[in-house]
């Protein structure tokens, strides 16, 4: 009896066993070929087809969590706020025991594929890209965090056997995946002996809290992979007021933050709006611009606007303090005869002191009449330099280092000065770049625009960028780094 209850047993975990691995098996299965590498194979394909050079190939990783972009549950947002940090989001609430279970259950036994079967609208919003790599996942249903990482990896490698200037953008927690695998990465050196490196990133949806929230050992002590330029992030808050918040890691910016409104007045009030992310996350991964330049020149007009508002405000205050009263009143003499007079100025704060001092009023318009001179001698210099800047002539001596080991900037026709006529080529600029800011070289000269020698017109000139090599036209009245031969 207790043979046939042993033989029993063994039938019946047999019946549940065989069907078992062979579910796990054709869930194993759908991990093949990889859903990114296999779209960059066919890219590259295209691309050898068409000869397509080096210079001239993009690959644009695109990944969005199905369960991400749907709307936020209310007791999803609660337990944001009760995490214990404000700026946590709900992208790192984790599932209790059984439902991490349920999850581990379908994916190992009945996965079909590594997509979630319908495009999110923010994958959607790039289908003109021809670059594009798209991906869609459902949480950890149908890839977990590890299995996303090796995929990450799998379609870089393949990216960087093919030349191509390499982008990430995700949306959810992909952005874990992806920082894992540059981390690995760093490690891993080609023939040639570089080592593989991403351009940009851009993480919607996610910041540094959430990140460590989600694996504070790995996260702890937070710094951008030496393998990936720049990445920004770009999230709204758990909590009111929801503005857009950005922040940014690259070799000009350590992980500085800026308001989302104020830096793009595109999106106005509506940054909560996913419609409006989008279109922020089309202006930062522009081909022909690193990230933080156009942080930087947007920073600029919004510092010029300030300032700009200051000196009003400073102009009508003073002009308000330095404003007579005539408006007249009546008033009688002794004898009764009625005649006018200038009306009082209205009392100030500053008024009984000003009775009791002698003039306070005088001595403060002197003090400001004093330091309209003193600006005025002191901007002098700055007004002639400009002068000098908009002879086309040129004047080497506004070609200038703001630091020191600094190359100088200036405009094109100071630095066709400044190096006698000597300004390099494209093909020479583009030679340094490969030679001092490829390869996971990071020289002190990646990360600027420099002059080269190239006219495009009367008043334009081309220029690369020392960040990823780019070639763009510009006026030739704007100031970049200067390199003679």
């Amino acid at each position: 009896m207790r043979h046939l209850l042993a033989i029993g047993g063994l039938v019946f975990i047999c019946i549940i066993a065989i069907p078992g691995f062979w579910l796990a098996r054709k869930s194993k299965a759908a991990l093949e070929p990889g859903i990114l590498s296999a779209q960059v194979d066919k890219l590259v394909a295209g691309w050898t087809a068409q000869n397509t050079p080096a210079s001239n190939r993009v690959v644009d990783l695109i990944i969005s969590d199905a369960q991400e972009a749907e709307e936020e549950k209310p007791e999803d947002r609660a337990a944001a706020y009760s995490s214990g940090d404000m700026e946590v989001l709900s992208t790192a609430n984790k599932p209790s025991g059984l439902a991490k279970m349920g999850i581990w259950f379908r994916r190992t036994f009945f996965r079909r594929s590594m997509s979630a079967g319908e495009d999110t609208a923010f994958v959607e919003s790039f289908s003109d890209n021809p670059n594009a790599i798209t991906w869609t996942h459902k949480g950890e249903e149908t890839a977990s965090e590890e299995e996303m990482a090796k995929e990450f990896m799998r379609a870089i490698l393949k990216a960087d056997d093919a030349g191509a200037e390499i982008n990430i953008i995700t949306q959810g927690a992909a952005a874990v995946a992806a920082l894992k695998a540059m981390k690995i990465l760093k490690n891993v050196k080609r023939p040639d002996g570089h080592i593989p490196t991403v351009s940009k990133m851009v993480a919607v949806g996610m910041n540094r809290p959430t990140l460590q929230r989600i694996d504070s050992p790995f996260f702890r002590n937070y710094s951008k992979p030496d393998n990936l330029r720049e990445i920004v992030y770009i999230w709204n808050p758990p909590a009111e007021p929801k503005k857009t918040t950005i922040e940014i890691f690259s070799p000009r910016y350590n992980g500085k933050r800026f308001d989302g409104a104020e830096l793009f007045p595109m999106m106005g009030g509506r940054g909560t709006n996913a419609e409006y992310i989008i279109r922020l996350v089309t202006v930062m991964a522009k081909k022909l611009y690193a990230m933080e330049e156009v942080i930087g020149r947007l920073e600029a007009k919004i510092q010029e606007k300030k300032q700009a508002e200051r000196a009003e405000a400073e102009a009508k205050a003073k002009a308000e303090a330095k404003k007579t009263y005539t408006a007249e009143v009546v008033s009688r003499d002794l004898l009764g005869r009625a005649y006018k007079k200038e009306a009082p100025k209205p009392a100030q704060p500053m008024d009984s002191l000003s009775a009791i001092g002698g003039g306070w009023l005088k001595e403060e318009a002197e003090k400001a009449d004093k330091e309209t001179k003193r600006t005025q001698k002191k901007n002098r210099p700055a007004q002639t330099r400009t002068k000098q800047a908009d002879n086309k002539s040129g004047n080497r001596a506004n070609c200038k280092a703001g630091r020191a080991g600094e190359y100088p900037r200036c405009d094109w026709y100071d630095a066709m000065k400044f190096c006698n006529g000597g300004l390099p080529t494209v093909n020479q600029l583009k030679a340094w770049y490969n030679n001092e800011c490829t390869g996971g070289r990071q020289a002190n000269t990646c990360s600027g625009w420099y002059w080269s020698s190239e006219e495009y017109s009367a008043g334009l000139a081309r220029r690369v960028n020392f960040l990823n090599g780019h070639v763009i036209i510009n006026h030739k009245n704007d100031s970049h780094y200067v390199r003679c031969q």
